[in-house]
């Protein structure tokens, strides 16, 4: 009979462990590779890849597009006020290095109240920025 609870214990124990392991879990939302394939599926990647001739997210650089949200801040130094446009990277603002673009298309069942923008960076942790970003888009109203 303990043979048999123990068997019984297991297996409750057992259904009610994780099936999936974290590294099956999607991204954290703006790091890497967070809703990447809903971004090459409906071509807002190619297309900003396309309009910036650049090919980040497999061209040997380390980086991935991810979807996220921009914005412009001032940064003021001494006398002088300059913008920087940052995205969300899970919590934390970070600059974008790089142009960002306004003619990419992104389909209205991509965008949402969350996801306006996409950002092709390297890898890094939660809480950190990556160290370099390659390309951004702010999302263009589809034709």
């Amino acid at each position: 009979m303990n043979g048999l609870l123990s068997l019984l214990f297991l297996a409750a124990l057992y259904s009610f462990s994780p099936t999936s392991s974290i590294a099956d879990e999607e991204p954290l939302f703006g790091t890497y590779g967070y809703k990447h394939g809903l971004l090459h599926e409906h071509g807002v990647i190619p297309d900003l890849l396309n309009k910036t001739g650049l090919n980040c997210c497999d061209g040997g650089m380390g980086g991935e597009c991810r979807a996220t949200r921009l914005r412009s801040m001032a940064h003021e130094s001494g006398n002088m006020t300059r913008m920087q446009w940052e995205f969300l990277h899970h919590e934390t603002w970070c600059p974008v290095n790089t142009e960002v673009r306004f003619d990419v298309t992104f389909p209205y069942d991509v965008i949402s109240q969350d996801i306006t923008a996409v950002v092709c960076a390297r890898k890094a942790a939660p809480g950190t920025c990556p160290p370099t970003t390659f390309c951004a888009a702010q999302a263009g109203i589809p034709g």
